[in-house]
């Protein structure tokens, strides 16, 4: 991994990984959707080594061949019971909140110290934060943008060496100072709601959880170089 140009190609991959999550935790799964999905699932393939991204692709390639398999009159009833898990799922209160404040208050309440920790990190990178779409600074998909965006200027730095490791150290410092305060609860309340045999969210669990882990220990090692 000492070549420059494989290290701008793995952040750029890391920008495209953490760009996906944030779109799937946030939208309402349509055609635009599962084309996303159906995308990923080949750049997903080659990450084969980590168990947890290999059940998440494995989920999703069964889900999309079920998808495939609905005949046209069936469609839009397929299409309706997918709409109602992703609303039991993602969108009834208390079911899976996806604010880190949630999680991190004692009184599980929102917009407390993260949400202001991230307000911050947003405004430090000149992030914008699309009002329309009704996102808290700590929602699970504001955070993977963030660390999409850091990916992404990873790779265009990495010919200032300071700048470059500061970046990684900032991307280090986000796993211990957030995701790891939350994100693994988060994921148990998705399951927990979608229950055992849901292919879509157990899916997209398997593969957050994985990567999100798996990304840590690649920066990890970056910072030993940088």
């Amino acid at each position: 991994m000492d070549d420059k140009k494989d290290i701008q190609n793995l952040h750029t991959a890391r920008g495209r990984i953490y760009a996906f999550l944030s779109n799937v935790f946030m939208m309402q799964p349509d055609d635009t959707f599962y084309k996303m999905v159906s995308e990923m699932l080949l750049q997903l393939a080659v990450l084969s080594s980590n168990d947890e991204i290999s059940k998440g692709v494995n989920l999703l390639n069964k889900f999309m061949v079920k998808k495939a398999a609905v005949k046209d009159d069936d469609y839009n009833d397929f299409n309706l019971e997918v709409q109602r898990k992703y609303t039991y799922i993602m969108c009834i209160p208390n079911n899976a909140p996806q604010e880190e404040s949630y999680y991190t208050s004692s009184e599980h309440l929102l917009n407390q110290e993260s949400y202001e920790e991230m307000a911050l990190l947003y405004e430090k990178y000149k992030i914008a934060l699309d009002d329309s779409s009704g996102l808290s600074y700590d929602h699970i998909s504001a955070e993977l943008k963030f660390m999409s965006f850091l990916s992404y200027k990873s790779s265009e730095q990495i010919v200032d060496n300071d700048v470059y490791h500061n970046l990684i150290q900032e991307q280090y410092d986000f796993h211990t100072n957030h995701f790891e305060k939350w994100v693994d609860d988060l994921f148990s309340n998705i399951s927990k709601s979608a229950g055992e045999d849901e292919l879509l969210y157990n899916g997209i669990v398997y593969i957050a959880r994985g990567f999100i882990k798996e990304d840590k220990s690649v920066l990890e090692q970056l910072l030993s170089y940088s």
